[in-house]
């Protein structure tokens, strides 16, 4: 068989095959978590466990991020930031990683340098090391350079160059090169090459394996393995005897015990014994014992491709399990909340932007769209004493005017004290531990006072009774308590269309817009004060209601935003600790107060930054009040997009004032004289509408100047300390005028 198949033309489905794969990738991460771990043995009585006893041991909860798929995520994002070609390099991909990795939190497996190679590999490009040596064996070590992770994170390569298995294995062979070497790189190959060759039809799993050796040197002990356990299997024995042979092979003394050749084992025996079912598959992987999580989640994303949505459907309780959600924490500060339908999308648009094969995006870009066949953004019904049992969430066909597919809110037993409610997480969820503390992911929310909402609904043609429709938000109120604002109401008569448009209140205005209220704790408050000063949006929801029981349904055709924020980030009046984690410390140490001192940023080496806000915020100015205790440089940045992308003005030990842009390098786009001293609090300000940026310092216009080459266009807000500590007040962030 051919070892590759190109093709010319992607299919329309091919978007769908992509969310197949993320949610078959997502189910195994979640079914594999805490799940027997690197065990290479198992109790007597766990050996021959297939089918759904997997389920009971799942864990999908809210706070959960999987090493590997933000890896994988993160990684394939050169696509997007090197301007969508397949011809990126390893050093495009470490340029990635130094991007958007936050050191010891986030993107990578920090298990200590010399233990962890993505850990060392990390280590070594901050020193400026050339790529093409992280992760050679002279380097980095035999141990190290060919240890398992590399291949859990190969599926992107696949999943965007959907029939190209050649192009898909040169990709993620220069993706793993960044800091894996040797068997490890061909692990990778294999993984990129079995998933792309996913989407040509009518493939056997045989097929699918025989596609991944022939794509690797025969001599290699990755093709070996496959070759060997391909032979087991077409003998005919039971999956026992194969995995003892397994072991026997590949474990003990011949390979180190985090090695990839036994973890990767495991994946290729699941697949050829697993027939090519999902449940079963999953469970003889996680009998193998090795790296359960990520064989998982290789085995989840390879069959997700080949079954598509009506397999991966096949396993409901799995995919209502996973609701779509997806945590993401980087540097990007606003990508920390997401989903699967949103992340497929974005690969699929890679894929067909390496084919200069373009679709429009849904909706016109909305940020809840629905066209992904089952797909729910996160939104599912609320359990609140009011709304209990009162709706059923689904993705059905129709019943959108600028799609194909809508959300259907199916309502029944609303009565005037009674609602039905959705709702989903814009901001990182807090989670109880078994230690009674909470336990959050650090990252900003996905919506802003001063932003307006867009949403379109249409209430059935069989209602038979007018139903009442607002949309609300939560906030993170006293002592972190999720608080309602309510949104402006329609009542819709059947088959009756609205489309909301809710500009959400500035946190510092004394009233409200009007048909914004305040709910909280189910009973209404009209406010009159400042109730979103310091306070993160965490939910965006939509309420249905009646003034006599009643049932029906409400389709949702989209919900969106979009505006620059006008809101002041830092600490709220009463107590509550929420907001500070929706700043994301990409520094040594981060402290947070009150006053001058709300903000406090220390920076031992190099650059540190604290970031908040989205990737979407544009035509927007930052004001704040700084005051350096001791730094090389200090200031603000925007247009923030990871650590290695944004505009700063920085006042610089040397008594100048810089304007700099920071992409994988520092240009300097102008500069003055400018006097001032430690512990001087100065006031910058720094605003940015399409190419143009404008900086002043103490209400002086310092400069103004078109960014012509290669502009950012959006982004985050940071404090930016170099070599010292920066304090700061709230900062203020507003639409430029």
């Amino acid at each position: 068989m051919a070892t590759s198949v190109r093709l010319r033309k992607l299919n329309h489905d091919y978007e769908e095959h992509v969310y197949a794969g993320l949610i078959g990738q997502a189910i195994g991460a979640g079914l594999g978590r805490h799940h027997l771990g690197d065990v290479r043995t198992l109790p007597r009585n766990e050996l021959g466990k297939i089918g759904y006893d997997l389920s009971l041991r799942g864990d999908f909860s809210s706070a959960f991020a999987n090493t590997a798929i933000v890896s994988a995520l993160t990684s394939v994002r050169v696509l997007e930031d090197f301007g969508y070609s397949s011809s990126f390099s390893s050093e495009n991909v470490a340029q990635t990683w130094l991007n958007y990795a936050v050191e010891n939190r986030s993107v990578l497996w920090w298990g200590g340098v010399g233990h962890s190679a993505p850990h060392t590999a990390f280590k070594r490009l901050k020193k400026s090391i050339s790529t093409p040596e992280n992760g050679v064996l002279s380097v980095v070590g035999s141990p190290v350079a060919e240890q398992s992770g590399a291949e859990a994170s190969a599926t992107v390569w696949g999943l965007v160059c959907p029939g190209d298995v050649e192009r898909a294995v040169e990709l993620a062979a220069k993706a793993a090169r960044v800091c894996y070497d040797g068997e490890a790189v061909f692990a990778a190959q294999a993984v990129a090459a079995m998933v792309a060759a996913a989407f040509i039809p009518n493939q056997s799993i045989d097929d699918l394996v025989q596609i991944a050796e022939d794509a690797l040197p025969k001599e290699s002990a990755v093709a070996k393995m496959i070759a060997d356990l391909r032979g087991w299997n077409a003998s005919g024995e039971v999956w026992q005897h194969t995995r003892e042979r397994m072991i026997e092979a590949f474990g003990g003394s011949a390979f180190d015990e985090h090695h990839v050749v036994p973890h990767f084992a495991g994946v290729i025996m699941a697949l050829l014994l697993g027939n090519g079912e999902l449940p079963r598959s999953l469970a003889l992987a996680a009998s193998a014992g090795w790296g359960t999580a990520s064989n998982l989640s290789i085995i989840g994303c390879v069959l997700g491709v080949r079954i598509g949505l009506v397999g991966i459907d096949n396993c409901l309780a799995w995919r209502a399990a996973i609701g779509d959600v997806l945590h993401l924490p980087s540097a990007d500060a606003g990508r920390c909340v997401t989903d699967v339908a949103t992340e497929a999308l974005a690969l699929a648009r890679m894929g067909r932007e390496i084919q200069r094969s373009l679709v429009a995006p849904p909706k016109k870009g909305a940020r809840f769209h629905f066209e992904l066949p089952g797909s729910t953004h996160g939104f599912s019904a609320e359990t609140s004493h009011d709304s209990l049992g009162l709706v059923i969430v689904s993705n059905i066909a129709g019943h959108s005017r600028a799609g194909k597919r809508s959300l259907s809110i199916n309502y029944s037993g609303i009565e005037p004290n009674r609602a039905a409610r959705i709702s989903a997480a814009v901001f990182p969820k807090r989670e109880k531990q078994a230690s009674g503390r909470g336990a959050y992911f650090s990252g900003s929310p996905l919506l802003y006072p001063g932003q307006t909402i867009r949403m379109f609904v249409e209430a059935s043609g069989e209602n038979k009774d007018q139903v009442g429709v607002r949309p609300f938000i939560r906030y993170f109120g006293e002592f972190d308590e999720l608080t309602i604002l309510r949104g402006p109401e329609k009542w819709l008569l059947p088959e009756a269309r609205y489309e909301f448009q809710w500009t959400l209140p500035h946190a510092v205005d004394a009233y409200y817009p009007a048909g914004t209220q305040l709910l909280r704790d189910g009973y209404s408050k009209e406010a009159q004060h400042s109730v979103l000063l310091g306070r993160p949006i965490g939910e965006i929801g939509v309420k249905v209601f009646s003034d006599k029981p009643a049932s029906g349904i409400v389709h949702v055709d989209y919900i969106t935003w979009d505006g620059a924020p006008r809101v002041d980030l830092g600490p709220p009046d009463g107590p509550g600790l929420a907001w500070q984690h929706a700043w994301v410390n990409a520094a040594t140490q981060c402290e947070f107060g009150k006053g001058a001192s709300a903000l406090r940023v220390s920076q031992t080496d190099g650059t540190g930054l604290l970031i908040q806000g989205t990737r979407s915020w544009r035509g927007y100015s930052a004001v704040a009040n700084v005051t350096p205790r001791m730094a090389r440089s200090a200031g603000i940045a925007i247009c923030v997009q990871g650590q290695q992308r944004y505009y700063a003005l920085l006042l610089c030990a040397d008594k100048k004032v810089r304007l700099i842009k920071q992409l994988y390098g520092t240009t300097v786009l102008a500069e003055a004289d400018f006097a001032w001293s430690f512990g001087q609090t100065i006031e910058l300000s720094l605003a940015q509408d399409g190419k143009k940026i404008t900086a002043n310092a103490n209400g002086r216009e310092l400069f103004k100047l078109d960014d012509t080459t290669s502009p950012l266009e959006g982004g985050a807000f940071a404090l930016v300390v170099e070599e010292g500590c920066l304090e700061s007040s709230a900062v203020r962030i507003s639409p430029v005028e």
